[in-house]
């Protein structure tokens, strides 16, 4: 214990001595956290602006933004059906309940034949089509016009009805509603095989009974917000028709009565009555973010298969929503790319950064760690000693870059490039787990950087310091071995690669479109086969210059470079730094509007014209004046009438 006291104190003895060169080192650490944790921050920022915006213009029509499956032809009167109803809304509670705030469920009965046995004033009634329907919550979401709400401890039927039937009804009205007529017998399904189904005997029915409910109209009612989307899953609306529809009109009166009575007393009154059972929900697009997406899709469509599996009820039901999420699932794949690709870039520039100050450290260092060694040190010793100046970096460095990261990316919203998308507000950043681990690993890589370079100092004793501050090191491994021909000759294979396929797509690869990994990294690649050219042909090119400059008078210029030729360590980091981090921005400076091309060409592509627009007017004189007055305007070069379906123009095909 005693020992290793000693080393956190030598180290941070050492770290105070060499202040200045370790800040530097420690604002690379820094750097390297913050931006590889920015990273998942701002993708995750703005994937989170983006999903919402492409749900909300996706799902332009309000019907398609709720989530819903329904049941038909469950029997009031039958126990089983009862429990499946009530399982149903249990399984849609546990396993979608998360992405929205409330589970509505609707019960809607077969259609009925509504007739007004005695009304409040006296008058005459037309008769109507109806159907008894209960939403659940719907009391709360709604103003009483006239009359009261349906009381839950009624023993008889108690409706409301919308608001705009009191020209067909009244507070008081007592109506007969009437079940379509059922016989006595038994519904069995004929047998799959043709020649048994031919030779089965047909049930005559001998015996007809149809089911009359009294009820009382109690009041009328109106949503209090006719926006909100929870009514959605109330399919007869709230609009009133003009008349009644005739025989087998889809509009009818809709008879909204408690849920105590349509799943408690109704079953008793039409034990045979037919129901659809609807139970969904309205997602709050607010509160989902892309990394629930894929547990989003999932759990979608194991919905309806829990329901037909778990409690054999085959459900039905349109789910655009699911469509909406599995595009933008596909789309953001592709979107991720090109930040993935600087983001392995920069991170390959900043541990270079650190490498270079690291080793400009350990050069300093050079003389008192071989003195170290002399004096006895092991090498484990000296390099623990160097872990611990590495630990005193990169661990406050991992602590802080992922709260910089934050405060970064939210304060993007209040530039003038995100204002029109944040209002002028900051952009709703969230530490995740991804940016911590992004985090942690900058510091590693950090840390490794600056181990790399104390690695073979700790191994020299007095007699090597002396002697490589006399001469300069020969060639290293890398170059000894052509080590970097075989990298850019990797390179130029990927460069050739990438040409000839056009993309770092694959369209044929298992599961669809998959982005190359290989490909990913050509960039990358391609960086560091242009880093080790330099590294190769910098020092000659010095010398050579330094041949040249021999007839000029004056030394100092000619010795200058000659002793930068000899020893280009130090002169080809920094060069190296810069055009790695040259080559950094020119690549996102060039990827920049190839994205936006992109975008554009996929914008053409889905609406075949530069604007496209309705043009006013059902004739044909009056459509031609329109498109010369739009061929009149500046810019436009050409403009077309486009009609499709018979309806529109005279004759239209």
């Amino acid at each position: 214990m005693g020992e290793l006291f000693s080393v956190w104190r030598f180290a941070l003895l050492r770290f105070l001595a060499n202040w200045p060169l370790m800040l530097l080192v420690g604002a690379g650490a820094l750097l390297a956290t913050t931006l590889l944790a920015a990273a998942p921050i701002y993708t995750e920022t703005m994937s989170d602006i983006g999903l919402r915006f492409r749900l909300e213009r996706e799902l332009d029509l309000p019907r398609e933004r709720a989530v819903s499956l329904y049941a038909d032809r469950l029997r009031l009167g039958d126990p089983v059906q009862l429990a499946q109803a009530r399982a149903f809304s249990e399984v849609t509670a546990a396993r979608v309940g998360w992405l929205g705030p409330e589970l509505l469920v609707e019960q809607r009965s077969d259609p009925l034949s509504v007739g007004f046995a005695a009304a409040a004033d006296g008058g005459e009634r037309r008769p109507w089509p109806g159907r008894l329907v209960h939403l659940s919550g719907y009391a709360d979401h709604v103003t009483v016009v006239e009359g009261r709400l349906p009381s839950p401890q009624a023993t008889t039927a108690e409706v409301v009805l919308p608001d705009g039937f009191q020209r067909e009804a009244a507070v008081g009205d007592r109506v007969l509603l009437t079940t379509r007529r059922y016989d006595d017998c038994r519904r069995v399904p004929p047998s799959e095989d043709a020649e048994v189904a031919a030779d089965e005997v047909v049930c005559r029915p001998s015996t007809f009974v149809s089911v009359g409910i009294r009820a009382e109209i109690v009041g009328f009612v109106r949503p209090n917000d006719p926006d909100d989307l929870r009514w959605q899953l109330f399919e007869d609306g709230w609009t009133v028709p003009a008349d009644p529809p005739g025989r087998g009109g889809d509009e009818v009166m809709p008879l909204l009565t408690s849920g105590e009575y349509f799943s408690g007393t109704l079953t008793t009154q039409a034990p045979e009555l037919l129901s659809r059972y609807r139970a969904g929900l309205v997602p709050d697009l607010e509160a989902l973010a892309v990394r629930d997406v894929p547990r989003a899709l999932d759990d979608l469509a194991r919905w309806p298969l829990d329901l037909r599996d778990g409690l054999g009820l085959p459900a039905g039901g349109t789910n655009e929503f699911e469509e909406a999420l599995d595009e933008f699932r596909n789309a953001s794949t592709f979107s991720q790319i090109p930040l993935l690709l600087l983001l392995l870039q920069v991170a390959g520039v900043v541990a270079f950064y650190i490498v270079v100050l690291t080793a400009l450290a350990r050069e300093r260092q050079a003389q008192e760690v071989a003195v170290y060694r002399s004096r006895g040190a092991s090498t484990a010793q000296l390099l623990g000693l160097t872990l611990a100046e590495g630990l005193l970096i990169a661990v406050p460095a991992a602590l802080l870059g992922p709260l910089l990261a934050v405060i970064a990316v939210a304060a993007l919203g209040y530039t003038p490039a995100f204002a029109a998308i944040t209002g002028g507000a900051a952009l709703p950043a969230s530490l995740s787990e991804d940016a911590l681990l992004l985090s942690a690993g900058g510091a590693v890589l950090a840390l490794v950087a600056m181990l790399l370079p104390a690695i073979g100092a700790v191994r020299r004793a007095i007699v090597d310091a002396k002697r490589e501050q006399a001469r300069p090191p020969g060639r290293n491994w890398f170059r000894r071995y052509h080590r970097d021909l075989v990298l850019v000759a990797l390179a130029l294979l990927l460069f050739w690669q990438l040409d000839r396929r056009g993309a770092i797509f694959d369209p044929e690869s298992v599961g669809g479109w998959q982005a190359d990994p290989l490909l990913l990294l050509s960039p990358l690649v391609m960086t560091a086969a242009a880093a080790a050219l330099v590294l190769r042909f910098y020092s000659p090119l010095l010398r050579l210059i330094a041949w040249l400059l021999r007839p000029l008078r004056g030394t100092a210029v000619t010795l200058g470079i000659g002793r930068a030729g000899r020893d280009p360590a130090a002169s080809a980091r920094l060069l190296l730094l810069v055009s790695t981090a040259v080559a950094v921005g020119a690549f996102a400076a060039s990827y920049a509007p190839t994205v936006d091309r992109s975008f554009a060409d996929r914008a053409r592509y889905d609406h075949g014209a530069d604007l496209r627009a309705p043009v006013g007017g059902n004739a044909l004189p009056e459509v031609t004046a329109s498109l010369e007055q739009l061929r009149s305007v500046e810019g436009v070069e050409r403009a077309v009438v486009v009609h499709r379906s018979g309806v529109g123009l005279p004759g239209g095909g």
